[in-house]
């Protein structure tokens, strides 16, 4: 029996999924609620994969006065309870990947 999304209700699929308009991340039966800068973060990193996306990239997207930096580093640590990383390239930028540990 599959576990159920505590936000809709519905099934938990078993691989990474994403859904952009709830800002919703499914993975291994979890569901994990981004913010809104960290829905931006997301959504670039995953449309550059497997390239990274350089820092100031992802800066010009987030816009505003919170640094990339510390959205890369509150999302990190949500994404490591699913099992996902991001990886830092240095001088290339960011890139999103499986944790090797799990």
């Amino acid at each position: 029996m599959s576990e159920i999304c505590p936000h809709c209700g519905q099934p938990l699929p078993s691989e990474t999924t994403f859904d952009p308009t709830e800002g919703m991340v499914y993975r291994g039966g979890q569901a994990l609620h981004l913010g809104a800068r960290e829905l931006i973060v997301m959504q670039a990193l995953q449309g550059s994969a497997p390239r990274p996306m350089t820092a100031a990239r992802l800066q010009a997207l987030i816009g505003g006065r919170t640094p990339a930096r510390r959205v890369i580093f509150v999302l990190r640590r949500k994404l490591s309870a699913i099992g996902l990383a991001i990886e830092n390239h240095n001088r290339a930028g960011y890139r999103l990947v499986e944790r090797a540990d799990r």
